[in-house]
């Protein structure tokens, strides 16, 4: 949780909320069910803080969250846009780590085999991460629902540039 927070520059204090975030977002696209209940318990404070977080006064200056920002210095999405979208990358980093690495525990105890090739050979390791990836299914996640929300932009004058 705490490489993601940086990369998208969210406030180190209060970050013990990301554990508690990656359970609602993971558990809250489930049936309604103990788990999601579970992950719910605190999840008006939880909320209150992730929004927070995502607030340009609230970010770092060299995250993803800054060069978000940047967009709506340009005029070419507003401030409570601009939010939002540092919202959904954060969810749905959080989301696709969590489902990477259990991806990655499942696969490697199905087929040990793999495991071993990884180990003897180090380089073999971003294969099998873009491999891990690959396999995760991420209909109704948030990354599905970042890619919704990215297509809603598509009719504002936005240019990311690589």
């Amino acid at each position: 949780m705490k490489v993601f927070a940086d990369a998208i520059g969210a406030p180190v204090d209060g970050r013990d909320h990301l554990i508690a975030w990656g359970s609602m977002v993971f558990n809250g696209m489930r049936p309604r069910n103990e788990l999601f209940d579970r992950a719910m318990a605190n999840a008006d404070e939880v909320e209150q803080w992730v929004t927070m977080a995502c607030q340009r006064e609230n970010l770092t200056n060299d995250g993803l969250g800054a060069l978000v920002c940047q967009y709506v210095d340009a005029n070419e999405i507003d401030a409570r846009h601009a939010a939002l979208l540092v919202r959904f990358f954060l969810s749905a980093g959080i989301d696709t780590t969590t489902y990477a690495i259990a991806n990655a525990l499942y696969c490697f105890a199905t087929h040990p085999e793999q495991w071993d090739v990884v180990r003897s050979g180090p380089a073999r390791k971003k294969d099998a991460f873009e491999e891990m990836m690959r396999r995760i299914k991420v209909t109704g996640t948030p990354v599905c629902q970042l890619h919704n929300t990215l297509r809603g932009f598509e009719r504002l004058p936005l240019r990311f540039h690589a």
